[in-house]
């Protein structure tokens, strides 16, 4: 006995069937004992779905609060393509992008982990990101939120499983590069150019002018 298993490209779940011999024509006996077999057709076509961010791939841009011991709260929304034949959980997690922001960074927001669940048949879910209110002056700051992994056969999309987010810089601060400069004068009595350097950091959304003055 041979049949054919058509290919589709429709997501479905676990399917079984039953095929049942019967005597048509002839003399002989369907033993009933063992005239049935069930063929059971494993799920395809992502029938539990595939899971990624419904964002553009351009950074989204965040910015710390202005006011002390508050947040500023952003939504990422996560969606499940294909097939949704179960519910399914998915754990997200944040890092920071580049060497130029420390891991301290992480600091800034309430979480940096997490859990989001789709029940079935569901095809939306929000990741929410807070970010603090803190009084240390920072430059842009970059992060990655990335999409780890996703329970009951559902997986994760290759291609747009993490979206890029930044902290604008903020908490503008200016300081000396050291506090500590050797100077030596020349027995010649010739003037000596002493040069100190400053460092901003921060916010850097406008010009400032810093005064200064030498104390004994």
């Amino acid at each position: 006995l041979q049949f054919t298993l058509r290919d589709d490209d429709i997501p479905e779940p676990t399917e079984t069937f039953t095929i049942e011999l019967t005597l048509l024509v002839g003399s002989a006996i369907v033993d009933s004992t063992y005239n049935t077999v069930m063929v059971t057709v494993t799920p395809s076509d992502d029938a539990f779905g595939v899971i990624q961010f419904a964002h553009e791939q351009d950074t989204l841009a965040f910015v710390e609060p202005s006011l002390a011991n508050t947040a500023n709260a952003y939504n990422l929304t996560v969606e499940r393509l294909a097939g949704a034949f179960t519910d399914t959980v998915i754990r997200w997690s944040l890092e920071v992008r580049g060497d130029k922001t420390p891991i301290s960074s992480l600091a800034s927001f309430a979480r940096t982990n997490g859990t989001i669940s789709m029940a079935e048949d569901g095809r939306l879910a929000v990741i929410t990101l807070e970010v603090l209110a803190d009084d240390v002056p920072d430059n842009e700051q970059l992060f990655t939120v990335r999409l780890v992994d996703a329970s009951n056969g559902a997986r994760i999309s290759a291609a747009n499983a993490s979206v890029d987010v930044s902290i604008a810089g903020n908490d503008d601060a200016i300081s000396f590069e050291s506090q500590d400069v050797l100077v030596q004068e020349d027995s010649s009595d010739a003037v000596v150019n002493v040069t100190i350097t400053l460092v901003r950091k921060g916010l850097l959304a406008s010009p400032v002018n810093v005064s200064y003055k030498t104390v004994a």
